[in-house]
Protein backbone atom coordinates (compact mmCIF):
# COMPACT_ATOMS: atom_id res chain seq x y z
CA UNK A 1 0.00 0.00 0.00
CA UNK A 2 1.98 3.32 -1.45
CA UNK A 3 1.80 6.46 0.66
CA UNK A 4 -0.77 8.23 -1.26
CA UNK A 5 -3.29 5.84 -0.67
CA UNK A 6 -2.00 5.97 3.33
CA UNK A 7 -2.74 9.46 3.06
CA UNK A 8 -6.31 9.41 1.81
CA UNK A 9 -7.57 6.11 3.74
CA UNK A 10 -5.74 7.67 7.01
CA UNK A 11 -3.68 5.42 9.69
CA UNK A 12 -6.97 3.85 11.10
CA UNK A 13 -8.50 2.54 7.91
CA UNK A 14 -4.83 0.93 7.10
CA UNK A 15 -4.34 -0.80 9.76
CA UNK A 16 -7.84 -2.47 9.84
CA UNK A 17 -7.38 -3.23 5.89
CA UNK A 18 -4.08 -5.14 6.96
CA UNK A 19 -6.05 -6.64 9.56
CA UNK A 20 -8.68 -8.37 7.47
CA UNK A 21 -5.55 -9.24 5.18
CA UNK A 22 -4.12 -11.64 7.97
CA UNK A 23 -3.38 -15.35 6.91
CA UNK A 24 -4.58 -16.35 10.22
CA UNK A 25 -8.08 -14.35 9.90
CA UNK A 26 -8.44 -15.20 6.10
CA UNK A 27 -7.70 -19.35 7.24
CA UNK A 28 -10.19 -18.83 10.27
CA UNK A 29 -13.34 -17.44 7.54
CA UNK A 30 -12.48 -20.16 4.93
CA UNK A 31 -12.90 -22.68 7.92
CA UNK A 32 -16.32 -21.24 8.87
CA UNK A 33 -17.96 -21.13 5.12
CA UNK A 34 -16.39 -24.54 4.70
CA UNK A 35 -18.00 -26.05 7.39
CA UNK A 36 -20.65 -24.24 8.08
CA UNK A 37 -23.14 -23.68 11.08
CA UNK A 38 -23.15 -25.96 14.87
CA UNK A 39 -26.94 -27.63 15.45
CA UNK A 40 -27.72 -28.43 18.40
CA UNK A 41 -30.53 -30.96 19.26
CA UNK A 42 -33.77 -29.78 19.81
CA UNK A 43 -34.94 -31.81 22.63
CA UNK A 44 -33.30 -32.26 25.80
CA UNK A 45 -31.86 -35.74 25.42
CA UNK A 46 -30.57 -36.17 28.28
CA UNK A 47 -34.01 -36.07 29.68
CA UNK A 48 -34.60 -39.52 27.77
CA UNK A 49 -32.39 -41.13 30.20
CA UNK A 50 -32.75 -39.92 33.36
CA UNK A 51 -36.43 -39.71 33.18
CA UNK A 52 -36.68 -43.17 30.98
CA UNK A 53 -33.63 -45.36 31.74
CA UNK A 54 -32.51 -44.55 34.97
CA UNK A 55 -35.68 -44.27 36.80
CA UNK A 56 -38.18 -46.10 34.58
CA UNK A 57 -38.09 -49.53 35.38
CA UNK A 58 -40.50 -50.43 32.68
CA UNK A 59 -38.27 -48.26 30.23
CA UNK A 60 -35.36 -50.21 32.34
CA UNK A 61 -36.98 -53.75 31.50
CA UNK A 62 -38.27 -53.43 28.16
CA UNK A 63 -35.00 -51.87 26.55
CA UNK A 64 -32.94 -54.23 28.05
CA UNK A 65 -35.35 -57.34 26.67
CA UNK A 66 -34.24 -55.94 23.15
CA UNK A 67 -30.76 -55.65 24.08
CA UNK A 68 -30.52 -59.05 25.75
CA UNK A 69 -31.68 -60.34 21.84
CA UNK A 70 -29.36 -58.01 19.72
CA UNK A 71 -26.35 -58.74 21.44
CA UNK A 72 -26.44 -62.52 20.73
CA UNK A 73 -25.55 -63.13 17.12
CA UNK A 74 -21.88 -63.32 16.10
CA UNK A 75 -20.57 -60.91 13.00
CA UNK A 76 -18.49 -62.35 10.30
CA UNK A 77 -16.47 -61.31 7.13
CA UNK A 78 -18.29 -62.09 3.59
CA UNK A 79 -17.61 -62.08 0.24
CA UNK A 80 -20.38 -61.41 -2.22
CA UNK A 81 -20.75 -63.99 -5.20
CA UNK A 82 -24.22 -63.19 -6.31
CA UNK A 83 -25.80 -59.64 -5.34
CA UNK A 84 -29.35 -60.55 -6.43
CA UNK A 85 -30.51 -63.33 -4.27
CA UNK A 86 -28.30 -61.70 -1.29
CA UNK A 87 -31.17 -58.98 -1.59
CA UNK A 88 -33.53 -61.39 -2.00
CA UNK A 89 -32.49 -62.71 1.43
CA UNK A 90 -32.48 -59.46 3.01
CA UNK A 91 -35.93 -58.87 1.63
CA UNK A 92 -37.01 -62.08 3.37
CA UNK A 93 -35.72 -61.35 6.53
CA UNK A 94 -36.47 -57.74 6.71
CA UNK A 95 -40.31 -59.55 7.07
CA UNK A 96 -42.14 -58.81 10.30
CA UNK A 97 -43.68 -62.20 10.46
CA UNK A 98 -41.72 -64.56 8.74
CA UNK A 99 -42.68 -68.38 8.40
CA UNK A 100 -40.37 -71.18 8.64
CA UNK A 101 -40.17 -71.54 5.06
CA UNK A 102 -39.23 -67.94 4.05
CA UNK A 103 -37.10 -68.16 6.97
CA UNK A 104 -35.88 -71.48 5.35
CA UNK A 105 -35.29 -69.62 2.06
CA UNK A 106 -33.46 -66.63 2.95
CA UNK A 107 -30.88 -69.06 4.73
CA UNK A 108 -30.28 -70.87 1.53
CA UNK A 109 -30.49 -67.90 -0.74
CA UNK A 110 -27.73 -66.16 1.82
CA UNK A 111 -25.69 -69.48 1.54
CA UNK A 112 -25.22 -68.94 -2.39
CA UNK A 113 -25.10 -65.29 -2.62
CA UNK A 114 -22.02 -65.07 0.44
CA UNK A 115 -18.90 -67.21 0.79
CA UNK A 116 -16.98 -66.80 4.02
CA UNK A 117 -14.06 -64.84 3.93
CA UNK A 118 -11.53 -67.54 4.25
CA UNK A 119 -7.89 -65.48 3.53
CA UNK A 120 -7.37 -62.01 5.00
CA UNK A 121 -4.70 -59.37 4.16
CA UNK A 122 -3.46 -56.56 6.62
CA UNK A 123 -6.56 -54.63 6.15
CA UNK A 124 -9.20 -56.91 6.48
CA UNK A 125 -7.03 -59.00 9.31
CA UNK A 126 -7.84 -55.80 11.25
CA UNK A 127 -11.24 -55.56 10.65
CA UNK A 128 -12.28 -59.06 11.52
CA UNK A 129 -10.36 -58.66 15.27
CA UNK A 130 -12.92 -55.24 15.30
CA UNK A 131 -16.01 -57.84 15.15
CA UNK A 132 -14.28 -59.83 18.08
CA UNK A 133 -12.96 -56.71 20.04
CA UNK A 134 -13.85 -53.06 19.20
CA UNK A 135 -11.43 -51.53 21.41
CA UNK A 136 -9.20 -52.20 24.23
CA UNK A 137 -11.78 -52.14 26.75
CA UNK A 138 -15.03 -53.54 25.05
CA UNK A 139 -15.58 -56.46 23.19
CA UNK A 140 -18.04 -56.16 20.12
CA UNK A 141 -20.81 -57.21 21.36
CA UNK A 142 -20.33 -55.11 24.59
CA UNK A 143 -19.89 -51.98 22.00
CA UNK A 144 -22.76 -53.09 20.01
CA UNK A 145 -24.98 -53.38 23.36
CA UNK A 146 -23.98 -49.71 23.88
CA UNK A 147 -25.00 -48.63 19.82
CA UNK A 148 -27.98 -49.68 19.98
CA UNK A 149 -29.38 -48.32 24.37
CA UNK A 150 -28.45 -44.88 22.68
CA UNK A 151 -30.57 -45.72 19.68
CA UNK A 152 -33.42 -46.75 21.53
CA UNK A 153 -33.07 -43.96 23.81
CA UNK A 154 -32.79 -40.83 21.93
CA UNK A 155 -33.13 -42.02 18.52
CA UNK A 156 -29.49 -42.24 17.40
CA UNK A 157 -25.72 -43.60 17.91
CA UNK A 158 -22.55 -41.70 16.87
CA UNK A 159 -19.71 -44.63 16.33
CA UNK A 160 -16.02 -43.36 16.29
CA UNK A 161 -13.61 -45.32 14.50
CA UNK A 162 -10.33 -44.11 15.63
CA UNK A 163 -8.50 -44.63 12.56
CA UNK A 164 -4.79 -45.69 11.66
CA UNK A 165 -3.06 -42.54 9.68
CA UNK A 166 0.14 -44.54 8.97
CA UNK A 167 1.37 -48.42 8.18
CA UNK A 168 -0.59 -50.50 6.19
CA UNK A 169 -3.13 -50.19 7.84
CA UNK A 170 -3.80 -46.56 7.73
CA UNK A 171 -7.31 -45.28 6.80
CA UNK A 172 -8.87 -48.55 8.77
CA UNK A 173 -10.86 -47.87 12.48
CA UNK A 174 -8.15 -49.22 15.04
CA UNK A 175 -10.69 -48.89 17.19
CA UNK A 176 -14.65 -48.39 17.59
CA UNK A 177 -15.65 -46.26 19.86
CA UNK A 178 -19.81 -45.49 21.39
CA UNK A 179 -19.68 -41.67 21.81
CA UNK A 180 -22.25 -40.78 24.28
CA UNK A 181 -24.58 -39.39 22.13
CA UNK A 182 -26.78 -36.93 24.25
CA UNK A 183 -23.97 -34.84 24.32
CA UNK A 184 -22.80 -34.54 20.58
CA UNK A 185 -23.56 -31.44 18.07
CA UNK A 186 -23.68 -31.56 14.35
CA UNK A 187 -22.07 -29.17 12.30
CA UNK A 188 -23.41 -28.69 9.34
CA UNK A 189 -23.07 -27.15 5.65
CA UNK A 190 -24.60 -23.64 5.36
CA UNK A 191 -27.12 -24.24 2.49
CA UNK A 192 -30.01 -26.69 1.39
CA UNK A 193 -30.49 -29.31 2.38
CA UNK A 194 -27.74 -29.01 5.40
CA UNK A 195 -25.55 -31.96 5.66
CA UNK A 196 -22.93 -33.02 8.12
CA UNK A 197 -19.47 -31.96 8.06
CA UNK A 198 -18.34 -32.54 11.12
CA UNK A 199 -19.27 -33.87 14.98
CA UNK A 200 -18.39 -32.00 18.18
CA UNK A 201 -18.60 -33.80 21.52
CA UNK A 202 -19.23 -30.44 23.48
CA UNK A 203 -18.46 -31.44 26.99
CA UNK A 204 -14.76 -32.07 26.18
CA UNK A 205 -14.68 -29.59 23.42
CA UNK A 206 -13.52 -32.56 21.37
CA UNK A 207 -14.67 -32.42 17.35
CA UNK A 208 -14.63 -35.49 15.10
CA UNK A 209 -14.37 -35.57 10.95
CA UNK A 210 -17.83 -36.81 9.36
CA UNK A 211 -15.25 -39.63 7.87
CA UNK A 212 -14.08 -40.45 11.55
CA UNK A 213 -17.95 -41.37 13.10
CA UNK A 214 -21.43 -43.31 11.59
CA UNK A 215 -23.92 -41.55 12.66
CA UNK A 216 -27.28 -44.25 12.47
CA UNK A 217 -30.64 -42.83 13.84
CA UNK A 218 -34.43 -43.09 13.47
CA UNK A 219 -35.76 -40.96 10.71
CA UNK A 220 -36.63 -37.39 12.27
CA UNK A 221 -39.55 -35.40 10.42
CA UNK A 222 -39.65 -32.32 12.63
CA UNK A 223 -37.50 -30.29 9.88
CA UNK A 224 -36.62 -26.99 10.06
CA UNK A 225 -34.01 -24.04 9.81
CA UNK A 226 -31.90 -25.27 12.39
CA UNK A 227 -31.12 -28.36 11.12
CA UNK A 228 -33.29 -30.35 13.54
CA UNK A 229 -33.91 -33.76 11.31
CA UNK A 230 -30.17 -34.27 11.31
CA UNK A 231 -30.56 -35.84 14.92
CA UNK A 232 -32.41 -38.83 15.25
CA UNK A 233 -36.36 -39.23 16.84
CA UNK A 234 -36.43 -41.23 20.16
CA UNK A 235 -38.96 -43.82 20.35
CA UNK A 236 -40.04 -42.27 23.69
CA UNK A 237 -40.95 -39.08 22.34
CA UNK A 238 -44.47 -39.69 21.55
CA UNK A 239 -44.63 -41.27 24.73
CA UNK A 240 -43.07 -38.71 27.61
CA UNK A 241 -46.19 -37.69 28.74
CA UNK A 242 -47.21 -41.19 29.49
CA UNK A 243 -43.74 -41.56 30.72
CA UNK A 244 -44.54 -38.80 33.26
CA UNK A 245 -47.58 -40.52 34.58
CA UNK A 246 -45.84 -43.24 35.11
CA UNK A 247 -43.07 -42.20 37.08
CA UNK A 248 -45.42 -39.86 39.14
CA UNK A 249 -48.36 -42.82 40.06
CA UNK A 250 -44.85 -45.30 41.29
CA UNK A 251 -43.76 -41.97 43.11
CA UNK A 252 -47.32 -41.29 44.53
CA UNK A 253 -47.76 -44.94 45.27
CA UNK A 254 -44.41 -45.36 47.08
CA UNK A 255 -45.41 -42.57 49.40
CA UNK A 256 -48.54 -44.02 50.12
CA UNK A 257 -46.96 -47.02 51.08
CA UNK A 258 -44.35 -45.03 53.06
CA UNK A 259 -45.86 -42.03 54.38
CA UNK A 260 -49.58 -43.35 54.57
CA UNK A 261 -50.15 -43.23 58.21
CA UNK A 262 -53.25 -43.33 59.40
CA UNK A 263 -56.40 -44.01 57.40
CA UNK A 264 -59.20 -43.53 59.74
CA UNK A 265 -60.01 -41.43 61.87
CA UNK A 266 -62.61 -41.80 65.04
CA UNK A 267 -63.87 -39.61 67.63
CA UNK A 268 -66.56 -39.65 70.82
CA UNK A 269 -70.12 -38.37 69.38
CA UNK A 270 -72.38 -38.60 72.56
CA UNK A 271 -74.10 -35.06 73.17
CA UNK A 272 -74.32 -35.66 76.73
CA UNK A 273 -70.13 -35.77 77.27
CA UNK A 274 -68.40 -32.29 77.47
CA UNK A 275 -65.24 -32.10 75.63
CA UNK A 276 -63.53 -33.76 78.72
CA UNK A 277 -65.26 -36.88 78.67
CA UNK A 278 -65.23 -37.05 75.50
CA UNK A 279 -61.14 -37.13 75.15
CA UNK A 280 -61.06 -39.58 77.90
CA UNK A 281 -64.02 -41.87 76.21
CA UNK A 282 -61.99 -42.01 73.18
CA UNK A 283 -58.55 -42.66 74.77
CA UNK A 284 -60.08 -45.30 76.63
CA UNK A 285 -61.22 -46.55 73.44
CA UNK A 286 -57.79 -46.56 71.41
CA UNK A 287 -56.83 -48.61 74.08
CA UNK A 288 -59.43 -51.56 74.12
CA UNK A 289 -58.93 -51.29 69.99
CA UNK A 290 -55.20 -51.81 70.47
CA UNK A 291 -55.77 -54.75 72.65
CA UNK A 292 -58.29 -56.66 71.86
CA UNK A 293 -59.13 -55.57 68.38
CA UNK A 294 -55.58 -55.54 66.48
CA UNK A 295 -53.87 -58.20 64.85
CA UNK A 296 -54.73 -61.15 61.97
CA UNK A 297 -56.01 -63.34 64.47
CA UNK A 298 -58.93 -60.39 65.48
CA UNK A 299 -60.52 -60.74 61.89
CA UNK A 300 -64.38 -61.13 62.09
CA UNK A 301 -64.77 -59.51 65.54
CA UNK A 302 -67.41 -56.92 66.39
CA UNK A 303 -66.16 -53.71 67.92
CA UNK A 304 -68.51 -52.47 70.81
CA UNK A 305 -68.82 -49.32 72.51
CA UNK A 306 -70.72 -48.12 75.58
CA UNK A 307 -71.15 -44.16 73.78
CA UNK A 308 -71.55 -43.02 70.55
CA UNK A 309 -69.04 -43.01 68.36
CA UNK A 310 -68.07 -41.14 64.97
CA UNK A 311 -65.31 -42.14 62.55
CA UNK A 312 -64.27 -41.44 58.75
CA UNK A 313 -61.21 -42.99 56.40
CA UNK A 314 -59.15 -40.34 55.62
CA UNK A 315 -56.52 -40.38 52.35
CA UNK A 316 -57.01 -43.00 49.52
CA UNK A 317 -55.58 -46.58 48.75
CA UNK A 318 -53.51 -47.14 45.47
CA UNK A 319 -56.19 -48.93 44.33
CA UNK A 320 -59.12 -46.42 44.90
CA UNK A 321 -56.26 -43.87 43.30
CA UNK A 322 -56.39 -45.72 39.83
CA UNK A 323 -52.74 -46.31 40.19
CA UNK A 324 -52.16 -50.05 40.10
CA UNK A 325 -54.11 -49.52 36.91
CA UNK A 326 -52.78 -46.64 34.89
CA UNK A 327 -49.71 -48.20 35.80
CA UNK A 328 -50.71 -51.63 34.14
CA UNK A 329 -52.02 -49.72 30.91
CA UNK A 330 -48.63 -47.11 31.00
CA UNK A 331 -46.37 -50.74 30.46
CA UNK A 332 -48.60 -51.67 27.91
CA UNK A 333 -48.20 -48.19 26.05
CA UNK A 334 -44.46 -48.44 26.43
CA UNK A 335 -44.38 -51.99 25.02
CA UNK A 336 -46.00 -50.72 22.15
CA UNK A 337 -43.29 -47.70 21.69
CA UNK A 338 -40.74 -50.88 21.45
CA UNK A 339 -42.50 -53.04 19.43
CA UNK A 340 -42.35 -55.81 22.48
CA UNK A 341 -44.86 -57.95 23.16
CA UNK A 342 -46.34 -56.85 26.72
CA UNK A 343 -47.08 -60.93 26.96
CA UNK A 344 -42.72 -60.95 28.26
CA UNK A 345 -43.64 -58.53 31.34
CA UNK A 346 -46.40 -60.76 32.78
CA UNK A 347 -49.19 -57.77 31.73
CA UNK A 348 -51.32 -60.20 29.79
CA UNK A 349 -52.31 -63.47 30.03
CA UNK A 350 -49.87 -66.23 29.28
CA UNK A 351 -49.55 -69.35 28.15
CA UNK A 352 -46.81 -71.57 26.14
CA UNK A 353 -48.04 -70.78 23.34
CA UNK A 354 -48.21 -67.05 23.53
CA UNK A 355 -45.12 -66.70 24.73
CA UNK A 356 -43.24 -68.46 22.42
CA UNK A 357 -44.97 -66.34 19.67
CA UNK A 358 -44.27 -63.77 22.20
CA UNK A 359 -40.35 -64.32 21.85
CA UNK A 360 -40.64 -64.90 18.26
CA UNK A 361 -42.57 -61.59 17.89
CA UNK A 362 -39.94 -59.80 19.86
CA UNK A 363 -36.96 -61.44 17.66
CA UNK A 364 -38.64 -60.47 14.28
CA UNK A 365 -40.45 -56.65 14.93
CA UNK A 366 -37.51 -55.52 17.92
CA UNK A 367 -34.27 -57.24 17.11
CA UNK A 368 -33.90 -57.70 14.11
CA UNK A 369 -34.95 -54.54 12.61
CA UNK A 370 -32.11 -52.70 14.56
CA UNK A 371 -29.80 -55.76 13.41
CA UNK A 372 -30.69 -55.21 9.84
CA UNK A 373 -30.10 -51.24 10.12
CA UNK A 374 -26.99 -51.52 12.17
CA UNK A 375 -25.50 -54.31 9.33
CA UNK A 376 -26.40 -52.09 6.30
CA UNK A 377 -24.85 -48.72 7.69
CA UNK A 378 -21.71 -50.63 8.96
CA UNK A 379 -21.11 -52.03 5.31
CA UNK A 380 -21.83 -48.72 4.27
CA UNK A 381 -19.52 -47.11 6.39
CA UNK A 382 -16.60 -49.38 5.66
CA UNK A 383 -17.26 -49.00 1.61
CA UNK A 384 -16.81 -45.40 1.95
CA UNK A 385 -14.71 -43.97 4.77
CA UNK A 386 -13.52 -46.99 6.66
CA UNK A 387 -10.91 -48.62 4.47
CA UNK A 388 -12.58 -50.79 2.06
CA UNK A 389 -13.92 -49.15 -1.16
CA UNK A 390 -14.23 -51.06 -3.97
CA UNK A 391 -13.05 -54.31 -1.70
CA UNK A 392 -15.74 -57.16 -2.08
CA UNK A 393 -16.02 -57.19 1.79
CA UNK A 394 -19.47 -58.09 3.36
CA UNK A 395 -20.27 -57.91 7.27
CA UNK A 396 -23.05 -59.83 8.44
CA UNK A 397 -24.86 -61.62 11.24
CA UNK A 398 -25.75 -64.84 12.19
CA UNK A 399 -29.46 -65.84 12.79
CA UNK A 400 -28.77 -69.16 14.47
CA UNK A 401 -28.67 -67.93 17.69
CA UNK A 402 -32.67 -67.14 17.85
CA UNK A 403 -34.18 -70.30 18.56
CA UNK A 404 -37.33 -69.13 18.78
CA UNK A 405 -36.88 -68.65 14.60
CA UNK A 406 -35.76 -72.55 14.21
CA UNK A 407 -38.71 -74.96 13.76
CA UNK A 408 -40.47 -77.10 16.27
CA UNK A 409 -39.68 -80.87 15.57
CA UNK A 410 -42.35 -82.03 17.65
CA UNK A 411 -44.99 -79.76 16.07
CA UNK A 412 -43.88 -80.54 12.45
CA UNK A 413 -44.03 -83.88 13.36
CA UNK A 414 -47.52 -83.81 14.97
CA UNK A 415 -48.90 -82.16 11.97
CA UNK A 416 -47.55 -84.62 9.25
CA UNK A 417 -48.77 -86.58 11.41
CA UNK A 418 -52.56 -85.86 10.50
CA UNK A 419 -51.43 -85.90 6.34
CA UNK A 420 -52.84 -89.00 4.68
CA UNK A 421 -49.50 -89.21 2.51
CA UNK A 422 -46.18 -87.55 2.18
CA UNK A 423 -42.83 -88.05 0.74
CA UNK A 424 -39.92 -88.69 3.45
CA UNK A 425 -38.21 -85.79 1.45
CA UNK A 426 -40.91 -83.15 2.69
CA UNK A 427 -41.08 -84.71 6.01
CA UNK A 428 -37.30 -84.07 5.91
CA UNK A 429 -37.40 -80.66 4.38
CA UNK A 430 -39.79 -79.47 7.22
CA UNK A 431 -37.41 -80.05 10.10
CA UNK A 432 -34.08 -79.28 8.15
CA UNK A 433 -32.80 -82.41 7.89
CA UNK A 434 -31.06 -82.96 4.06
CA UNK A 435 -32.80 -84.63 1.19
CA UNK A 436 -32.32 -88.24 0.27
CA UNK A 437 -31.56 -88.84 -3.54
CA UNK A 438 -33.56 -92.12 -3.72
CA UNK A 439 -36.82 -91.73 -5.91
CA UNK A 440 -38.70 -93.46 -3.14
CA UNK A 441 -37.64 -90.56 -1.32
CA UNK A 442 -40.00 -88.08 -2.98
CA UNK A 443 -42.23 -90.84 -3.57
CA UNK A 444 -45.78 -90.54 -1.18
CA UNK A 445 -45.80 -93.20 1.25
CA UNK A 446 -48.27 -94.55 2.90
CA UNK A 447 -49.59 -94.35 6.94
CA UNK A 448 -49.83 -98.49 7.28
CA UNK A 449 -46.59 -100.46 6.85
CA UNK A 450 -44.34 -97.10 6.03
CA UNK A 451 -44.22 -98.47 2.28
CA UNK A 452 -43.98 -96.29 -0.78
CA UNK A 453 -47.24 -95.72 -2.71
CA UNK A 454 -45.93 -97.90 -5.77
CA UNK A 455 -44.91 -100.78 -3.44
CA UNK A 456 -48.11 -101.10 -1.47
CA UNK A 457 -50.09 -100.89 -4.92
CA UNK A 458 -48.32 -103.19 -6.72
CA UNK A 459 -48.65 -105.50 -3.51
CA UNK A 460 -52.71 -104.59 -3.40
CA UNK A 461 -52.60 -106.39 -7.06
CA UNK A 462 -50.57 -109.06 -6.25
CA UNK A 463 -52.65 -110.51 -3.51
CA UNK A 464 -56.29 -109.72 -5.83
CA UNK A 465 -54.67 -112.23 -8.38
CA UNK A 466 -53.82 -114.91 -6.69
CA UNK A 467 -56.60 -114.80 -4.72
CA UNK A 468 -58.57 -114.70 -7.85
CA UNK A 469 -57.07 -117.97 -8.95
CA UNK A 470 -57.10 -119.70 -5.59
CA UNK A 471 -53.51 -120.30 -5.26
CA UNK A 472 -53.04 -116.82 -2.55
CA UNK A 473 -53.64 -115.93 0.81
CA UNK A 474 -55.63 -112.26 -0.65
CA UNK A 475 -58.50 -110.99 1.47
CA UNK A 476 -60.76 -108.91 0.11
CA UNK A 477 -58.78 -105.91 0.58
CA UNK A 478 -55.60 -107.44 -0.40
CA UNK A 479 -53.83 -108.21 2.63
CA UNK A 480 -53.58 -111.65 4.30
CA UNK A 481 -55.59 -113.32 7.24
CA UNK A 482 -53.40 -113.95 9.99
CA UNK A 483 -53.41 -117.62 9.94
CA UNK A 484 -51.92 -117.30 6.31
CA UNK A 485 -54.84 -119.07 4.16
CA UNK A 486 -57.30 -116.59 3.02
CA UNK A 487 -60.48 -116.44 1.55
CA UNK A 488 -61.32 -117.18 -2.04
CA UNK A 489 -64.66 -115.89 -2.33
CA UNK A 490 -65.74 -112.38 -3.54
CA UNK A 491 -61.94 -112.55 -5.93
CA UNK A 492 -64.11 -110.81 -8.23
CA UNK A 493 -64.28 -107.97 -5.94
CA UNK A 494 -60.65 -108.32 -5.33
CA UNK A 495 -59.78 -108.29 -9.33
CA UNK A 496 -62.07 -105.24 -9.72
CA UNK A 497 -60.26 -103.46 -6.87
CA UNK A 498 -56.70 -104.15 -8.49
CA UNK A 499 -57.74 -102.99 -11.80
CA UNK A 500 -59.21 -99.37 -10.34
CA UNK A 501 -56.05 -99.19 -8.60
CA UNK A 502 -53.54 -100.02 -12.04
CA UNK A 503 -55.80 -97.95 -13.94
Amino acid sequence: MNLLTKIILGKKMVESLKRYRDPAINSAIRYLVQNGRLVTPADNKLNYINEGYNKNAIVYSVINMILDKVVLPEWGLYKVVDEQKLKESQRLMSQKTISFKDLKKAKELKAEAVEPLDKFNVQAGKLKGLLKYANETDTFSDHQRSLFLYKLLVGDYYEWGEMLTQGANAGVPNALWSLPAHLINIKVTDDFPARPTAYELYTWQKSFTKAEVLHEKYVNPNWNINGEQLYGFSPLKPFLKILNRNNSAVDAAAAKFQNGGAEFMIWADDDKLDYTEATEQAKAVKTKWNEEYRGPNEQGKVVVSGIKMGGMPIGSTPVELGIIESEKWDAIMICNAFGVPPELLGLTQKTYNNVKEAEKALTMRSAMPLLISRRNAFNWKIQTDWGFKGQNIYIDFDTQCFPELQVDINETMTAISQLTMVTPNEEREAINMEMRPEPEADEPWTKTGRTPLSDYQATVVDNALNANDGTGNGTANGQANNNGTGSSQNGKGRISYAKETMS
